[in-house]
């Protein structure tokens, strides 16, 4: 009776394999290894074996728990899809190589039948010798016969010897190399029979066992042993037998037909010399240029010799100085490393499939997965410049059945990254491949290949005329003209399209699948337009475009998405950026440039003199406004400082009516300005209220979900003092309403607090500290504002931009959006780029505007913001890459230009004793440009 023990149980429960099968001793290994010692010895009889059963199994100290069983059902999933795909390509080449194999043996052994009997006599030459010699006997012996008769003598017979015979060595070639040829043809099929058997075997790991842990060992088990002995390299050398076993065939023939007849040998000889010289060809080929595609089972040898002697290096990512790296002795390695090098080639690759890729799609659904999958392309700087890459293709790049013109091979098999050359009139074919096939020699004696760097520095952005006194960020592509004819203007056509679509909800099977194609389309727009300068137009009308940025604005809840994580961050960023272009180009209409210059008109009648111009007229009232503004605020500080100070349990005898008394001169003063406000409320206000709401007309509502940029139109209703709407923001609303504010509304709601407070003065009045405290919380968001410089005044230059065109407008509106932006990014985030190309392609127009004051006034006053600390809404930590964007679009347009209001920033900012500088660097940089506006144009 056999002993119990575990390892001796488990293995019965096993089917009973092969002794020698590789398979079955590695699973007794693990078997034995994973039971561990024994618990129970000597003989058992059944009743113990059931006692046996009962009692629970203890974990194994050196093994996992439960819980791991779900890490290596995993790497079971994975390794058993790994090893499906490799052992079907073997499988397949060893069953051609079965059939070849057969098929060729039977054709090479009837030639065999008949050329190995020239190695041995010939049986009819013998018959025929000992038949004359038999004949020469009996011819004798007649003779003698007759001659007995008259007793004449005989004369000896001479007996001529069998010659011997020697095989000409023409026929001991021949069948040497054709038996040989038989050797090496069956050796294949044998060795492709038993691999065929190994990968069956091999793949039964994953049907026979269940347990995760158990089949992830024995395969891993057997897959080292696949590397240790190199089981691929057996496997392409199957194949070579079949070569070898060809080519000894036709040596055979070669030598077989030139001891026949030279002409029909000759004949027979040049195709064979022909697909000899190609076979060669095809061993080094991948040497020579490892894109191509040809290659035998000993070019892998050939590609081990050459990176022995030095061969290729490549350029691995870790980093653009990394020093180049060995390419790997493996040829398929070897490959990947090279495809992904990164050089021009790699680039134009990358464009020319992308270029495939869009020109095989055209069905409406394909369209819409390829425009969905767009925009995730351009997150990487490399992205945008394969896109510039592929927006510089034309339609000649494209071959007459839809494929590309074959892209020039360069010596080490990479693509020649110079676009111009392409269009050139190639050679022939025959041409190229005689320059192709003369280069071996020369490639295999070279033992390194030079490699041009990677040129991931770009080049500066050429928009219009653009100075780069500052913004010198070597990531940012150039970005040139588009091909009017190319596949960027036929995707641009298919977005168009799809866009079109997404004004129908009927096409739609939901809300969901209109909202994600409209996401989808905004998203490749903003990627297209922004990154590689695509005209806007080809995305059909823009108020159509505009109308879907509203949907999308109101259905994604553009502001709100900024609070959650993932890809909402990176839509809202691609959703601003085209809101910002498109409410560019809307706002050079002549309707919002006419609302602006009434807005203007309003400011004229106000404090101006009689006869003066529009602009200074304004600019009087402006800084009357500002005045105003500082006493109130001046009044309210006072109030509250007393307020303050005052504490009742330290002074009981003296009243809050008290400490209101002493300041009524302030009171006096708040109630005037309450009187002031409204007069001002009735001429000013009304043509601010009709811009905001023409703004928001022509833009469709579009800005209301601007990120920290809310533009909603103003009440028209009564106001009360608190909670109303007077052109200044709720703790809810964005700064952006300080961009178009109501200084009649302002005032009044600084003022309205002169009666209120009068009104604690009086003995009627008994809630003085509770009204105090409501007053207080309403106008705390007041505070911080109001300590903002010159609101009215840079609101004036903000309408005489606005007028011009909004170039400053819409620069503050991008800042204020990128201030909301930046804390869903990280410092490094790759998005940084998309940020400097929209602010470019926003301010691309930057010449035609250059001249207007109002445009430089504002201008000046944001980069005054980021220097000194609370002087205005962008006073603001901005990263360097964009103040840096921002200074050099203020050195372009000041440039050459003087006037008051250079001269006062170039003051402000030598003048340090009431603010504190945000940024040193920032201040000598701003003083730089400020220096430069004194330069002519052309210094």
């Amino acid at each position: 009776m056999t002993g119990d023990n575990p390892s001796v149980h488990a293995e019965s429960q096993l089917p009973n394999p092969d002794p020698g099968d590789v398979e079955a001793q590695g699973l007794r290994e693990l078997e034995s290894e994973a039971s561990g010692p024994s618990r129970l010895a000597g003989d058992r009889n059944s009743s113990d074996h059931s006692a046996q059963d009962e009692v629970p199994k203890e974990r194994k100290p050196n093994d996992y728990g439960d819980n791991a069983n779900a890490l290596w059902s995993l790497y079971s999933q994975e390794a058993e899809n790994h090893d499906k795909a490799l052992i079907e390509t073997w499988r397949s080449d060893m069953e051609a190589i079965i059939i070849f194999a057969g098929l060729y043996s039977a054709t090479l052994t009837s030639f065999l039948v008949d050329s190995y009997k020239n190695l041995q006599p010939d049986p009819t030459k013998e018959t025929a010798y000992f038949g004359q010699q038999s004949a020469i006997s009996l011819a004798r012996i007649s003779q003698q016969l007759s001659l007995n008769d008259s007793r004449a003598s005989v004369a000896p017979t001479t007996f001529v010897p069998l010659p011997s015979f020697h095989p000409s060595p023409s026929d001991v070639r021949v069948n040497v190399y054709w038996f040989m040829s038989l050797v090496f043809s069956l050796s294949a099929a044998l060795f492709a029979t038993i691999i065929q058997q190994w990968v069956r075997n091999y793949m039964q790991v994953f049907q026979r066992y269940d347990h995760s842990l158990k089949r992830a060992r024995l395969r891993q088990y057997l897959f080292q042993g696949t590397e240790l002995s190199r089981m691929s390299v057996v496997v392409e050398m199957v194949p070579a037998l079949i070569h070898i076993s060809l080519f000894l065939f036709f040596m055979g023939i070669a030598d077989f037909l030139f001891n026949l007849n030279i002409t029909t040998a000759i004949t027979t000889t040049i195709p064979i010399f022909l697909c000899t010289s190609l076979y060669i060809w095809s061993v080094v080929a991948p040497v020579i240029a490892p894109q191509l595609p040809f290659q035998t089972p000993f070019s892998s040898l050939a590609w081990y010799i050459f990176q022995k002697l030095g061969g290729r290096t490549y350029r691995s990512h870790d980093g653009p100085h990394e020093k180049r790296k060995r390419v790997s002795t493996s040829m398929t390695e070897g490959r990947m490393q090279l495809a992904m090098d990164e050089t021009e080639g790699r680039r134009l690759r990358d464009a020319q499939a992308i270029q495939w890729l869009i020109q095989n799609r055209s069905e409406e659904s394909e369209v819409e997965s390829l425009v969905m999958d767009i925009p995730g392309s351009f997150d990487a700087v490399w992205g945008i410049q394969v896109w510039q890459r592929v927006s510089e293709l034309g339609d000649r790049d494209r071959g007459a059945t839809g494929g590309f013109q074959r892209a020039t091979l360069s010596f080490d098999g990479q693509q020649s990254s110079t676009l111009t050359a392409r269009h050139q009139p190639s050679p022939s074919y025959p041409a190229r491949l005689l320059r192709i096939l003369g280069r071996p020699v020369q490639q295999l004696v070279i033992l390194r290949v030079s490699r041009d760097s990677v040129n991931t520095a770009g080049v500066e952005l050429s928009s219009t005329g653009r100075h780069s006194a500052f913004a010198k960020d070597a990531l940012i592509p150039s970005l040139s003209a588009v091909q009017e004819q190319g596949p960027v203007r036929d995707l641009c056509g298919r977005v168009a399209q799809l866009l079109e679509t997404c004004g129908y909800p009927s096409r739609f099977p939901n809300e969901e699948a209109q909202r994600r194609r409209a996401r989808a389309c905004i998203e490749t727009t903003a990627s297209l337009k922004i990154c590689i300068n695509a005209p806007l137009r080809w995305f059909g009308e823009t108020d159509a475009i505009c109308q879907m940025l509203t949907y999308l604005g109101s259905v994604e809840k553009v502001q709100d998405s900024l609070e959650k994580p993932g890809r909402d961050a990176v839509f809202a960023m691609r959703w601003t950026s085209m809101t910002l272009l498109v409410t560019r180009e809307l706002l050079q209409g002549q309707r919002a440039q006419q609302a602006a210059k009434d807005a203007l008109s309003g400011f004229t009648c106000l404090y101006g003199a009689e006869g003066d111009p529009r602009i200074q007229a304004a600019l009087e009232s402006s800084r009357r406004i500002d005045e105003q503004l500082i006493m109130a605020r001046e009044c309210v500080e006072e109030i509250w400082g007393a307020v303050d100070a005052w504490n009742p349990n330290t002074n009981p005898n003296r009243q809050i009516k008290d400490v209101l008394q002493d300041h009524e001169p302030q009171i006096d003063e708040l109630e005037r300005i309450k009187l002031e406000g409204q007069r001002i409320h009735l001429h000013a206000d009304p043509t601010i209220f009709t811009l905001v709401n023409t703004i928001n007309e022509v833009t469709h509502g579009v800005l209301e979900y601007l990120p920290d940029a809310t533009f909603k139109p103003p009440a028209t209703s009564n106001f009360s003092l608190l909670g109303q709407d007077l052109g200044t923001p709720s703790p809810e609303q964005s700064l952006g309403m300080l961009q178009l504010l109501r200084p009649g509304r302002l005032m009044q709601k600084l003022g309205v607090l002169g009666p209120e407070l009068r009104k604690l003065i009086s003995p009627q009045y008994s809630e003085g500290i509770m009204l105090l405290k409501i007053i207080r919380e309403d106008l705390k968001n007041l505070d911080r504002h109001l300590q903002w410089q010159q609101l009215a005044e840079r609101q004036i230059w903000r309408l005489q931009d606005i007028a011009d065109g909004g170039l400053a407008f819409h620069v503050e509106l991008f800042l204020l959006a990128l201030k909301r932006l930046l804390p869903r990014f990280s410092a490094q985030d790759p998005h940084r780029l998309f940020y400097i190309l929209t602010f470019r392609s926003v301010t691309s127009d930057w010449e035609r505007c250059k001249h207007s004051l109002g445009t430089q006034y504002i201008l000046l006053s944001v980069a005054c913001d980021m220097v000194f600390e609370g002087r205005g809404m962008f006073s603001f930590p901005y990263p360097d890459w964009i103040v840096n964007e921002l200074l050099t679009l203020l050195d372009n347009v000041i440039r050459g230009q003087t006037g008051a209001h250079v001269e006062s920033a170039a003051q402000e900012l030598r003048d340090l004793t009431t603010r504190r500088a945000v940024h040193e660097g920032l201040r000598r940089k701003f003083s730089r440009v400020i220096r430069g506006a004194e330069r002519s144009p052309d210094t």
